[in-house]
This record gives C-alpha cells, structure tokens and sequence, in this order.
C-alpha cells in the first residue's frame, strides 16, 4: 500500500500469517472480488500549446485501473477471522493516503456493489446482521421520501432544495455514526434514525432479530450501519455519482 513517504510506490507494511482458509471464507473472498471488481476508468484531459492567439487547446483519452478500496479490507478480515465488515467505519472518515482524498469519495463508485454484497444471503452468518442492514436502508428510504414530499409538490419534478436536503441527510448520519465511541451513543444514533424514518417493515417484523446485534457489539453495529449508508442505492438514484474529474467507465 502507498505510506506517507514513499507515496509513489506501494511498500509492504504488515505482514500476516494466514492459517489454511475453508471453502467457506474462499468463496465469500470471490463473490467479493466479483461484486467490487477493477474498473477501467477513461478521462479526458485537456493539453494547451501556443501562446496568445496561437494558444491551440487539444483533447486526449487517458485511461488507468482503479480499485476497489473495499476489497482489500475484507480480504484481511477473512484472513483473520473477523467479520467480513469489521472496521468498515474507517473507510467513512480516512484518509487515503495514496490520493490525500478521503475514502468515502471512492466509495460512490462501489455502491452498486456493496449494495449486491448485501443481498447475496451467503456473505452473512448472522441473519440478524443482514436485517440491519435492510432496516437502515427501509428507514433511509422512508426519510428520502418524507424530505422530498415536503420540499417538492407532489409528483413534480426533483429539485435542487431537495437533492441539498438529501445531502445534509447523509452527511448527518454518517457523522451520528462515525462519532459513536459506546454502545449508547451507537445505539441512540441507529434507534434516532428508526424512529424519524417511520414505519419500518423490516423492523416491525424481525425487531426480535435487529435488537440483539445492536446490543451485542457496538463497533460492529456502526460498521453495519455505514456499510448501509454506503450501500443505499434507492429508486431514482443513480448506482454510481459521477467522478469529479468526470471519467468515463470503459
């Protein structure tokens, strides 16, 4: 991985000792990889020659390897035994020190694959732990909904105001999240969430299963909960934003 100095070359940092992995951990490693694959990402970059009136502007196609900066994460999980999520939280406050950009920039362009990952039953062994996931995404959706029935007209055409408010939306809940140090703080932040996303049927009909993975480990329920955030990708929403230098996928 890149270090802070040596940012031009990747340089071995850690070494682990990996014990024989079962077929099991190998296979969520692989629909892994295929839910959050390489991309090839095309730019156009813009070249001026000349000065003055012979100033002439020309256009080239630049195209590199972007990967996924979730992948590496729950491979070393796996190698060691934790939960394929654990620690996801970093990658909503980190920095990457490889672009001195934050993490969660990237993470929009995984979105579509994080949101499979979710839906796929064999990358979970809780199933208490999916439906966190499901009930952020029910309650997300439904305070979504509310903000834009209050900002736009009914059936009127997506607005600005709304799309800033979605924003604010997000932002606020990532930092509820990433600034949960205790069990109560978590715990406020995911219940604060359900109780304004009103009803909720992931909630009303497995409450029974939600609530013991909240209570059970704190710094897994956050990660649950960003991996949510992460993950959402409602209807009329575009699965991947769009890249600030504004790429093409190839």
């Amino acid at each position: 991985m890149p270090t802070p100095w040596a940012s031009q070359q990747k340089s071995r940092v850690a070494t682990l000792h990996v014990s024989p992995g079962d077929d099991r951990v190998l296979d969520r490693f692989a629909r892994a990889l295929a839910h959050l694959p390489t991309r090839i990402v095309t730019r156009t970059i813009q070249e001026a020659t000349g000065r003055g009136k012979n100033k002439v502007v020309s256009e080239r196609k630049e195209s590199f390897r972007a990967d996924s900066v979730v992948r590496p994460l729950i491979a070393e999980n796996l190698a060691t035994g934790r939960a394929w999520y654990a620690g996801f939280a970093k990658l909503m406050y980190k920095l990457n020190p490889a672009t001195d950009k934050p993490y969660r920039n990237q993470l929009s362009f995984e979105r579509k694959g994080l949101h499979d990952m979710m839906n796929d039953k064999t990358m979970w062994d809780d199933e208490g732990e999916a439906l966190v996931v499901k009930a952020v995404h029910e309650a997300i959706r439904q305070t979504l909904g509310r903000i834009r029935e209050e900002t736009d007209s009914a059936g009127g055409k997506l607005s600005q105001a709304t799309k800033n408010r979605w924003e604010r939306f997000r932002e606020k809940l990532r930092l509820d999240l990433v600034g949960g140090k205790t069990q109560a703080q978590v715990r406020f932040a995911l219940t604060d969430l359900f109780s304004r996303g009103g009803n909720n049927s992931v909630l009303r009909e497995s409450w029974a299963k939600v609530l013991p993975v909240i209570q059970k480990d704190w710094s897994l329920s956050r990660d649950l909960g960003l991996l949510a955030l992460a993950s959402y990708a409602g209807r009329g929403e575009t699965a991947e934003a769009p890249d600030v230098a504004s790429p093409e996928k190839v």
